[in-house]
């Protein structure tokens, strides 16, 4: 129901409930109609502390308002949670939600103006992207959204592959959320984009998985919009590979640049690492399969299965080979150096199928998100010493990590598909828990939860771009 119809109803109920009780009070009640307080007044309270109650009867009893978002409303108000307020009042048709709307949007400029039928695709702060979630009786606990007390300096970029865009935000707080990117394949838009890289002069790389393409912006925005690859599947099917030719790609799954700005990428089907100079396609170089035809190996400059890719401060390039269960190392795209970290299992020095994203912290320990152990491992180097791994804290648990990014201060954030959320913690203790996101149960398609701008759908990448 749209929430024009809803207040529409509250009109009826609400002015026959307030005649109905402002003729009894008239008779039977005191005076006033304000319930006595046992607070202590501060008289440097701003405006909006000083009028917490003062709602000029929109808000006159919760139980008259319906189920969902209307009574979610009320409640919150009453218990002093931030609302959501729509950017033209009139559109809460009930005279005394008008005039609460006006105070509030004229009183409080930190009010949040965002309705859940709202198309705003920016929001600066959180607290009002959680009382949406309370819509439904749903296992939302896990996930959450609240206000971050010790940020990171830092952009945190993610890749909401199932809605197909990027997020940027300031904190886990969601501080300065944008998005940017729709389904398609056209200017703008992505086919389920995984995480790539920002290059030191801030422009953002993005692997576009199913349009077999990368693509670079210049800003969140999406200027300097740019794309390089063409798809390497042939009329009878896209995944009955083409022969390997320059520029030609099935699934692009990762995307990393190394210092002197070369980008390299997993070209997924043909199992190959590639390394171009720039977004030209000059300086086409390849590295894995002995064919570069998609065939499998679990050999030396083989791979089955390549999914993540890191460039770390030396330019060695890392990639996870997942059907092979290893992280593998080699220092250049001669495949020298090649150094192999891994077995199947989900004990030490073991890995499932589906290893994700790597990352390194500052003093170049490595971290690998196992994503079927539901885990994430940081190992001290390739010969695995240090290993120490990190599922959750108590009940707080991880469920298909995706990626990892380690901040210089050696903050850790995770992406989790299936919580649809990002996870911060300290250090792999698990210190300093906290989360961002709505909720991991969502309905099919039409589900007003899912359709929520802020609700992620299994986001599979995260980069933490300190400022």
């Amino acid at each position: 129901m749209k929430f024009k119809n809803l207040f529409l109803f509250l009109i009826f109920i609400v002015a026959i409930i307030l005649i109905g009780c402002n003729s009894q009070q008239q008779t039977n009640a005191p005076e006033t109609l304000t319930a006595p307080s046992t607070e202590k007044t501060n008289p440097n309270q701003n405006t909006q502390q000083k009028n917490a109650k003062e709602d000029f009867g929109c808000f006159y009893s919760c139980d008259f308002f319906p189920e969902g978002y209307p009574k979610q409303m009320c409640k919150d108000w009453k218990a002093g949670k931030s609302v959501y307020w729509p950017s033209d009042c009139s559109t809460m048709q009930y005279g005394p939600c008008i005039k609460l709307c006006e105070f509030e949007k004229k009183n409080n400029p930190q009010a949040l103006q965002n309705f859940p039928d709202n198309n705003s695709q920016q929001i600066n702060g959180g607290s009002s992207q959680q009382n949406y979630q309370q819509q439904k009786e749903r296992d939302c606990s896990i996930s959450g959204i609240s206000k971050d007390e010790n940020p990171d300096n830092a952009y945190l970029y993610i890749s909401d592959f199932g809605k197909h865009r990027l997020i940027r935000m300031d904190d886990m707080g969601g501080t300065g959320w944008v998005s940017f990117g729709s389904f398609g394949d056209g200017v703008n838009q992505f086919n389920n984009p995984l995480w790539g890289d920002v290059g030191s002069d801030g422009k953002i790389y993005i692997p576009d998985m199913r349009n077999d393409r990368i693509v670079r912006i210049d800003d969140i925005t999406g200027k300097g919009w740019v794309t390089y690859g063409v798809s390497g599947g042939t009329a009878a099917g896209r995944y009955v590979l083409a022969p390997p030719s320059v520029g030609k790609f099935v699934e692009v799954l990762a995307l990393g640049l190394d210092s002197k700005g070369r980008i390299y990428i997993v070209n997924g089907a043909y199992n190959q690492v590639v390394r171009i100079d720039d977004m030209t396609g000059k300086g086409w170089t390849t590295f894995g399969s002995s064919q570069g035809s998609g065939d499998m190996g679990s050999g030396v400059n083989r791979f089955s299965g390549l999914k993540g890719l890191a460039i770390d401060t030396q330019d060695h390039i890392y990639v996870t080979d997942k059907n092979n269960y290893r992280v593998v190392r080699f220092d250049d795209m001669t495949g020298k150096g090649w150094t192999t970290f891994g077995s199947k299992g989900a004990g030490v020095g073991q890995f499932a199928d589906d290893i994700g994203q790597i990352s390194f912290d500052k003093e170049g320990k490595i971290y690998i998100a196992d994503e079927h152990n539901n885990r994430i491992v940081r190992i001290d180097d390739m010969t695995g010493k240090g290993w120490i791994e990190f599922h959750g804290v108590g009940n707080k648990t991880l469920a298909l990590p995706q990626a990892v990014s380690v901040t210089s201060a050696g903050r850790i954030y995770i992406v989790e598909s299936l919580n649809n959320r990002v996870t911060r913690i300290d250090d792999m203790t698990g210190k300093g828990w906290k989360v961002y996101g709505l909720c991991r149960e969502l309905g099919q398609e039409g589900d007003p939860l899912r359709e929520n701008p802020y609700q992620m759908l299994s986001p599979k990448g995260i980069l933490v771009v300190e400022k």
